[in-house]
């Protein structure tokens, strides 16, 4: 795994051996293209961070800051390992938190918010992809002319709940990015 391009094109990134699913490289290159400018000057959230590589790809390319979010403290670490690998470090801040607690405080906004959470695999997992955008919090950390983008496995579509309008929704493989407004 890499950062795709940008000021740390080609740093290779270490993900957490407590990470099943990494971003792919091809998802990651296609969701940047799909951005495009979308990322310059933008403040990103990248939850679920795992390794930090949605966000450290936004930094890479353009994004003045990023928030990475994981309960898992060896994923925060290698987020901030690959931080600093990157050079990147000084434009991003990293917390250790329960995803939802800390949405459910926050009052930061961002121009793009990147979601990676487990995949939702058996009728009997927690969809937190839905549990998300279902979170009345979670809108009011999106700016008005912002993009919510969340990645899934091929069995779970995130619903579109009242607050939310999906845009597009793209295939790679096993994965599906799911791009949101909220709705005007």
């Amino acid at each position: 795994m890499r950062v795709i391009a940008g000021d740390a094109g080609r740093l290779p990134l270490d993900a957490p051996k407590s990470l099943a699913r990494p971003s792919t490289d091809r998802l990651r290159e296609a969701l940047f293209s799909i951005l495009g400018n979308r990322v310059d000057g933008a403040r990103v959230l990248d939850l679920f961070a795992g390794s930090g590589s949605l966000g450290i790809e936004a930094l890479s390319r353009g994004a003045d800051s990023a928030v990475f979010i994981d309960q898992d403290r060896r994923a925060t670490q290698a987020v901030e390992a690959n931080l600093k690998r990157t050079r990147l470090a000084a434009k991003a801040t990293v917390l250790t938190q329960e995803i939802f607690s800390w949405c459910r405080r926050n009052r930061e906004v961002f121009d793009l918010i990147l979601a990676d959470p487990p995949y939702h695999k058996h009728e009997s997992d927690r969809n937190l992809a839905c549990d998300l955008l279902a979170l009345p919090e979670f809108a009011n950390g999106l700016a008005a002319d912002g993009l919510v983008v969340i990645e899934t496995g091929s069995e779970a579509s995130p619903t579109s709940e009242s607050a939310w309008e999906r845009v597009d929704t793209r295939r790679y493989g096993g994965s599906h990015l799911h791009f949101f407004e909220k709705r005007a």
